[in-house]
């Protein structure tokens, strides 16, 4: 299935516009890039702070995707198609360059991370190894509410 819809899909279509896969049938399907979208997510990861201020097992991780990171992983999975296809040089009159295609997908997917990495979004973990620490980490977040951590 394809779909590029801003109202009904807002990440798959901004990580379809970053790649460019905009127009039916497409590169990729809607579960190959729903895929990337939760492969580059925060899933999985410990949020300190707000998210999980007493370290609970039953806090809510807030879930954070990144659309560039996971446009980024589609050109790369294009540039490493294009790499194995890079054996045909020619077909009838026309000269193929799919290396230099496939160098550009990679240099489109370094840019796309380095403007995530340049966001200035990032993330703070304090881990709690017993109940001492996990006591001190209440109290420096404590402290950071406040204003005076």
């Amino acid at each position: 299935m394809f779909t590029f819809d801003f109202a009904t899909e807002p990440l798959l279509s901004q990580v379809r516009a970053l790649i460019p896969d905009t127009t039916p049938p497409g590169i990729f399907s809607d579960d190959e890039i729903n895929m990337f979208i939760n492969l580059e997510s925060s899933q999985g990861l410990y949020v300190s702070g707000q998210g999980a201020p007493t370290a609970s097992s039953r806090t809510v991780v807030p879930l954070v995707y990144s659309v560039r990171r996971s446009a980024a992983m589609a050109l790369d999975v294009i540039a490493n198609k294009l790499t194995r296809l890079a054996g045909v040089v020619q077909i009838l009159d026309v000269k193929l360059q799919l290396n230099v295609a496939a160098a550009q997908a990679k240099a489109n997917a370094k840019d796309l991370r380095d403007q995530e990495a340049r966001l200035g979004s990032f993330a703070i973990a304090e881990l709690v190894y017993d109940q001492f620490s996990a006591r001190e980490r209440i109290y420096s977040q404590l402290l950071r509410l406040e204003g005076n951590g």
